[in-house]
């Protein structure tokens, strides 16, 4: 735990399809991988012991509903020429979706990063693979119906790409975007689009800033005049956020 300091952070973020805000404290232990194996590319990381809670708001219906997460390790590390995520025991209900938890998920691919020592670009590529529960909720979801509200389990495949702009120990952009189809449900995928921008002002002290855009699928029974017969409905959500974090004993 010596070399996996603690970070605390609050975050807010507002929902512009859907009218919805939330703010969330977080903790987690966060590994300086890059300090330590210099090799690997700027951008990587190591999360272990995450614990989030928070609160979103429905502006339409003047309600809160609780919201935390839970999670054992999250990593993404890459070493040219490749590239490695593994997430294990990531319960999350503080996502665009109602519920997402990776059981285990690991994803793996081609990257490669260049520039000077101080400036680095960074690319990769990976297939993805996982055991995993999810929900979208029929409260966030709502066009997709009664089936958006159930719970399920199974697994989950695709693909994601990573861009990252990293001055160090300055700021760090970082785009993604991420494929899933999922074996649970009746032909259920997910695909998003992530963008962070983090930059340290210093003395363990630093500010973020988010933007997120999730498109969830499945299909649905719909009743035609021949009878009933099974449409693909899809919705989306897009966020944006910030938040400032602080990293007690760090001198960065």
């Amino acid at each position: 735990m010596d070399v996996a300091p603690i970070e605390i952070y609050v975050q807010g973020r507002y929902d512009s399809d859907n009218n919805f805000g939330q703010i969330v404290l977080g903790t987690k232990r966060a590994m300086p991988v890059f300090d330590l194996l210099p090799q690997v590319s700027a951008d990587s990381y190591f999360d272990m012991l995450h614990i989030v809670v928070g609160i979103q708001f429905d502006e339409e219906t003047n309600k809160e509903r609780f919201r935390y997460r839970l999670t054992a390790l999250d990593t993404e590390i890459q070493k040219t020429p490749w590239g490695t995520h593994f997430t294990f025991l990531d319960y999350n209900e503080t996502g665009l979706e109602d519920l997402w938890a990776d059981w285990v998920a690991l994803s793996v691919g081609p990257g490669f990063n260049f520039g000077a020592e101080k400036t680095r670009f960074i690319i990769r590529a990976m297939g993805h693979a996982a055991f995993n529960t999810y929900r979208f909720g029929e409260i966030v979801f709502s066009d997709l119906g009664d089936p958006a509200g159930e719970t399920r389990t199974g697994g989950s495949f695709g693909g994601s790409a990573r861009v990252s702009l990293v001055v160090i120990d300055r700021f760090l952009i970082r785009g993604g975007y991420d494929l899933r189809w999922l074996t649970a449900g009746p032909d259920a995928r997910k695909d998003q689009i992530d963008v962070v921008l983090k930059i340290e002002i210093g003395n363990g002290w630093g500010i973020f800033g988010t933007f997120a855009r999730m498109t969830a699928e499945m299909s649905r029974d719909s009743a035609t005049g021949s009878g009933m017969e099974k449409i693909t409905v899809s919705q989306d959500r897009t966020t944006f956020g910030g938040g400032i974090r602080f990293s007690p004993g760090s001198s960065n």
